[in-house]
């Protein structure tokens, strides 16, 4: 057999005859037929309309004209082919729209293929401008009726619609951009993107104002700069008045201040530094520039400013009325001028200042003369001071109200004629410390202020002697209002704090504390150091006895002074003596705190005794005194009443409110009890009940009270507009009228209490503002309750609620702040609306498109500046893109790309009838691209499905894909001879006849395609053939043939026998080598143990005998010269393969051998029931040898065996032996013991002696 390649020529379509003929005539020649097709070529692949392409093709009818269709484009070109069917021609793209567009060629072969239409723009006019120029644009090779965004620069963008033939014409008027050439994009959602460019000029767009004296602010502001460009502003003489950036986006405006100019036009003239200049002007009047200053009293001295005056020229300044004062002047070169003047006698008012120029024009301003008190004396004093003030300023003849501090109209006067008041008196009244504003008021003018210091003072202590305990009144005037005052005693810092009022005054009282007796200075003083002292003489005694009556359990505490110092002091009370022992401070003081005992009822003598120093009494009354719990209860409560201090062993009786004797019980010896009732079956009302007891023979009386309260429980506490909300009520009074309230809603809801004070009513949230709402719960009989419910916003409305990308989506909102601002977040974008502006009730409505996002339910989010989010959905539903190629064999890729899915949804690819060839996942963005590779389906057009397994309604996309015939599989792919494999051909016709050809043998086997898929598959056994590639080949009557290989391999067919231990004979037999090949065999770790010949259909046999090798698997390898290697195995098992010798007595010593072990294996010797007789370790052959002593066992074949990674037997034969005989000599009648081994067990031995 032979097999060849070959190139085919450029030759006509049609069928073309192959012929085989022998070089030396040796066999017949043979031929076979080969179908020429056509084709053809074109470049570009792809370009914008207007593109001139070339186009080429072979394999057509010679000499004859072959007409090109491009697209919707019928016979757009005629070219004409050469004898050989070739051809060359170009021709133009014309208008059509954006995508893979065919291009076909037929004359007697019809060929086509495809070229890429791309969009473009194709004018941009005018090309250049300054912002707010309107352009047009024109473009081509878009999608027909595609929706195309149109990019300016970085910030315009708007929509236009593709014409049928996918071209488009807009205008635009240039926004704010930097200067430059900006990039004019226009992309369809389809075809994509296409560029042009238009240059940006500079422009003074406005100037403001145009007309103004120095010191004028003037706006001015400029387009089309350079980003961040520095721009310097030239006015006038000034060539750089003011510095300043651009924005990012070129527009910059600047305000300056108009300089010292002359009278006259000056130009503006703003200059880029990496753009253009624009110029505007501005007129400069005169002015009089400043009065320094503007207002001012009789005497001040004015300085006066003018700009904008012509040069060198003289200014006639006049001021004032009667008297009217004038002075001239004369400019600078620049028209300005400066003068001085002093403001003479004048009464309240605005005076003019005119000052007018020879060669230009007047200018006038104002003075305002000001009253004022130009003396007051003194400057400072106490309450009852004099004061006596001057001033000018006012209006002739005006009447004068003169205020001090907080005193209003202290005293009146009337001004002279020319605004004057003189020698004006009045007495300081009551006000606090501190500079305080005396202030001239004219009725026709204004006022006039200065400042009086008024200083504090202390007037009053009583009384001026005591103890301690003495309660001592002072009064204070003069200090700060509404300041702290700090009172001093002795050396007691902080005695105690008290607050002036607003006048500075403040009278208080302390207690006389434990001092040592003497003269103690009194301060008063507060936090600015405003002191006055005062002075007090202490007496000794016991002060304070707190509380100086009380129950039992009361912590009574004694405090004294006059004591000696640190005496000891012994405290007895009522019958209790020495209930408590305590001392004198240093200073004679005493404190000394008991708890009074359980005593009964009545006035207790408390009676202090010191060591050095006489006694001192005072007393203290028991009074009954009981507790109640709870304090606090709602109808039903079990109160417990513990008292004491009531008469010894008398009647208690308890009150419960305007119920008597709810309770009875008898007090002990020590006038205790304990006595308790329960609330249920009283007719207390919500509010306080007082609880009393009364000891029937004491008359000693206490009480307490508990709080009935209603109660009130509200369910749910937060929620959205509309939720409901349920309140229960309890402890109300009997048909007590409730009347619920809710934030800004005086009556929700009202409700009347049974007569168990019960009330159960529900409302609904209504339209409330974000928050904490307030619940107001108001019983006519019970009082006023509240609650909070917290509103939370809620986006209550999406409609629709689905749709696809483009979708207009209105939202509303309630429970937001009032008049917040709400940012809307949909999906992933994040402030898709902001700035919506809440009503004051909390709500609001806007509305959106849906923008490109993933498939699905896909959140709302909508957040108020002072509010929390909330959330809502909208289900974006999907659509399809493309699909591509269109035709090839099964397994060829298809890619199929789609939009609007789920986000990571599993996308289905259908083909034909293949409900799913594969799969893949849509991105984050909910966009998919999958490719997959035809399965089996019959020849022809195909349909193909893209099915979103997670849309909802599942989106579809269906196309089509023709399918040519295909040998796909071959299964194995390479083999060895023998080996049955399975071919699998797709794309035949159904049902057709198919001829199978492997290699050598044309026709290996017959079948027929599957009646509805196309489907072909067969097995067959690999026949003898040799080692290489052989063509498998399917051939079918209507779709034509396909062709696939198989690789024949070489292997190990058989060895036998295939494990033994080292020395077994091993045959090994190879097929599928090269014929008549020289074959090596390799053996474990011997290279080359033996070599072989392969025959004429690549068959090879060989014998080898297993070397010393350790125990295991070992390769065989066979390795053709010109072929392959493949390997087989064979396993090394153990074996002892000497024993000597082979029998023996006990005693007898042994030698073993063994081979085929691991390698350094360590081996445990067992003999008989001997189970470790010897150890011994293998060499790196696997071999070892040893030997033992047989020990004591009984007569047999005994096994010997060697224990490593595996074992090996082998057999010793045990003799009998007579090992001793003792004594070995003697008399007749010596006992002779004789011993053996080596004997069966149990054995009956017969000893023979001598003759017997």
């Amino acid at each position: 057999n032979f097999e060849t390649t070959f190139t085919v020529d450029i030759q006509p379509v049609g069928i073309t005859t192959i012929i085989a003929t022998s070089d030396n005539g040796q066999s017949p020649s043979a031929d076979n037929y080969f179908a020429i097709v056509g084709g053809i070529i074109i470049s570009p692949t792809k370009g914008t309309v207007g593109t001139i392409v070339n186009i080429s093709g072979t394999g057509f009818t010679g000499n004859s004209s072959v007409r090109i269709d491009f697209g919707l484009t019928k016979t757009i070109a005629m070219i004409l082919t050469g004898g050989n069917g070739a051809f060359a021609g170009v021709w133009t793209v014309n208008t059509q729209q954006y995508g893979t567009t065919s291009v076909s060629a037929s004359n007697g072969s019809f060929v086509e293929t495809n070229f890429i239409i791309l969009p473009s723009i194709y004018s941009v006019s005018p090309s250049e401008g300054s912002v707010g120029t309107v352009v047009q644009i024109n473009g081509a090779g878009y999608k027909g009726s595609e929706a195309i965004d149109i990019d300016f620069g970085v910030a315009t963008r708007w929509t236009v619609n593709a014409g049928a033939a996918g071209d488009f014409s807009t205008v635009w008027t240039v926004d704010t951009q930097v200067y430059g050439s900006k990039i004019v994009r226009a992309t369809g959602a389809i075809a994509g993107m296409a560029e042009n460019s238009f240059f940006i000029r500079t422009a003074m767009h406005f100037l403001s104002p145009t007309t103004g004296t120095v010191g004028t602010i003037v706006t001015v502001g400029g387009t089309g700069y350079a980003s961040n460009d520095v721009i310097t502003l030239l006015f006038g003489t000034n060539d750089n008045i003011k510095t300043s950036n651009a924005g990012s986006n070129g527009l910059f405006e600047i305000t300056f201040t108009v300089d010292t100019q002359a009278y006259g036009t000056a130009t503006v003239q703003a200059t880029g530094a990496s753009s253009g200049t624009a110029s505007k002007y501005f007129f400069v009047s005169p002015k009089i520039s400043s009065i320094v200053p503007t207002a001012g009293t009789v005497g001040s001295e004015v300085t006066v400013n003018g700009t904008g005056y012509a040069a060198s020229e003289t200014i006639t300044v006049v001021f004032g009325e009667i008297p009217v004062k004038t002075w001239t002047t004369v400019t600078g070169i620049s028209g300005s001028f400066t003068t001085i003047f002093t403001v003479h006698i004048q009464e309240y008012g605005t005076k003019t200042i005119n000052a007018t120029g020879g060669l230009s024009s007047s200018a006038i301003s104002t003075f305002f003369v000001q009253p004022a008190i130009y003396s007051i004396s003194p400057s400072s004093g106490t309450v009852g001071c004099q004061i006596t003030i001057n001033g000018t300023g006012y209006k002739g003849y005006d009447n004068i109200r003169v205020d001090f501090g907080n005193t209003l109209s202290i005293c009146t006067v009337i001004a002279t004629s020319d605004g004057r008041i003189l020698q004006t008196v009045f007495t300081v009244d009551t006000q606090c410390y501190g500079n305080t504003i005396i202030a001239a008021i004219g009725a026709a003018s204004d006022k006039a202020q200065a400042v009086f210091l008024i200083t504090p003072n202390m007037p009053t202590v009583q009384p001026t002697t005591g103890s301690v305990g003495t309660v001592v009144t002072i009064e204070g005037t003069g200090y700060r209002d509404s300041s702290t005052i700090i009172i001093d005693f002795g050396d007691e810092k902080i005695l105690k704090t008290t607050d002036t009022d607003a006048e500075g005054f403040f009278a208080t009282t302390f207690t006389i504390n434990a001092q040592a007796y003497g003269t103690k200075t009194i301060a008063a003083y507060d936090t600015m150091s405003n002191r006055v002292e005062r002075l007090f003489h202490i007496m000794p005694n016991i002060y304070e006895v707190t509380p100086s009556s009380g129950s039992v359990g009361q912590t009574v505490t004694i405090k004294g002074a006059g004591f000696v110092g640190s005496d000891t002091i012994t405290i007895d009370f009522g019958n209790k003596l020495g209930i408590k022992i305590g001392s004198a401070d240093s200073r004679g003081a005493l404190e000394v705190s008991f708890v009074v005992d359980t005593q009964i009822f009545g006035n207790k003598m408390i009676v202090v005794n010191g060591t050095s120093s006489t006694k001192a009494t005072s007393s203290f009354t028991i009074v009954g005194g009981i507790t109640v719990s709870p304090t606090i209860g709602t109808i039903g409560t079990v109160v417990v009443v513990d008292g004491a201090g009531f008469g010894n062993n008398e009647t208690i009786t308890v009150d419960f409110g305007t119920e008597p004797c709810v309770g009875e019980g008898e007090s002990s010896d020590d006038g205790t009890f304990r006595i308790t009732f329960n609330t249920m079956y009283s007719r207390a009302v919500c509010g306080t009940t007082t609880i009393s007891a009364t000891g029937f023979v004491s008359k000693s009386y206490a009480e307490s009270y508990i709080i009935i309260k209603p109660n009130y429980l509200v369910t749910p506490t937060t929620g959205t507009v509309g939720t409901m909300v349920r309140i229960t009520g309890t402890g109300y009074g009997a048909s007590d009228f409730v009347t619920i309230g809710f934030g800004n809603t005086v009556t929700i809801q009202t409700a009347i209490a049974d007569e168990s004070g019960f009330f159960e009513t529900t409302f609904t949230v209504n339209t409330q503002k974000y928050g904490s709402i307030t619940i107001k719960i108001s019983g006519a009989s019970s009082g006023i309750g509240s609650s909070l419910f917290f509103v939370k916003p809620d986006i209550c409305s999406v409609s629709p609620s689905r749709g696809t990308i483009g979708t207009v989506v209105e939202i509303r909102g309630t429970g937001y702040g009032a008049g917040d601002i709400v940012d809307v977040n949909f999906g992933s974008t994040t402030g898709i609306i902001t700035g919506v502006a809440v009503s004051s009730k909390g709500t609001f409505s806007v509305t959106f498109g849906v923008n490109t996002q993933p498939y699905g339910t896909t959140t709302i989010t909508a957040t108020g500046a002072s509010s929390i989010s909330a959330n809502n959905v909208f289900i974006i539903t999907p659509s399809i893109r493309s699909i591509s190629p269109t035709k090839g064999t099964v397994g060829t890729a298809v890619v199929i790309k789609g939009i609007g899915y789920g986000v990571n949804d599993v996308i289905v690819i259908g083909f034909g009838n293949s409900v799913a060839v594969d799969t893949g996942d849509a991105n984050a963005n909910g966009t998919f691209t999958v490719s997959f590779r035809t399965d089996v389906q019959p020849y022809g057009t195909n349909t193909v499905v893209a099915i979103g397994v997670n849309s909802e309604p599942r989106a579809v996309c269906e196309g089509t894909f023709f399918v040519y015939p295909n040998l796909y599989s071959v299964n194995p792919n390479a083999g060895t001879v023998g080996m049955t494999i399975t071919v699998k051909g797709s794309g035949y016709a159904a049902g057709e006849a198919i001829a199978i050809r492997f290699g050598k043998n044309m026709t290996i086997q017959n079948t027929v395609a599957d009646p509805t898929s196309g489907f072909v598959e067969a097995s067959f056994q690999i026949d003898t053939q040799v080692y290489g590639t052989t063509t498998v080949k399917f051939t079918g009557l209507v779709a034509g043939s396909a062709t696939n290989t198989f690789f024949i391999r070489p292997s190990i067919y058989t060895v036998t026998p295939s494990r033994g231990s080292v020395g077994t004979q091993v045959e090994i037999t190879g097929v599928g080598y090269a014929a008549t090949e020289a074959v090596n065999v390799d053996f474990g770790t011997t290279s080359s143990i033996q070599t072989g010949m392969s025959n004429g259909i690549g068959l090879v046999s060989v014998i080898i005998t297993v070397n010393a090798q350790p125990y295991g698997q070992k390769i065989i390898k066979l390795a053709g010269n010109s072929s392959a290697t493949v390997e087989g195995t064979f396993t090394i098992i153990p074996a002892i393969y000497s024993v000597t010798p082979v029998s023996g007595s006990v005693g007898t010593v042994v030698e073993i051998k063994g081979s085929g072990y691991a390698v350094s294996d360590v081996i445990t010797i067992g003999f008989g029931t001997r189970g470790n007789i010897q150890t011994a370790v293998a060499d790196g052959n696997g071999y070892f040898i040893a030997a033992f002593t047989v020990d004591t066992q009984v007569f047999g074949t005994t096994t010997i065996i060697a224990a490593g990674t595996v074992s090996a037997i082998n057999t010793f034969v045990i003799l009998p032996q007579v090992v001793s005989v003792s004594p070995t000599a003697g008399s007749v009648g010596t006992v002779i013991i004789v011993t053996g081994t080596g004997y069966a067990a149990n054995d009956n031995i017969n000893i023979v002696f001598g003759t017997n």
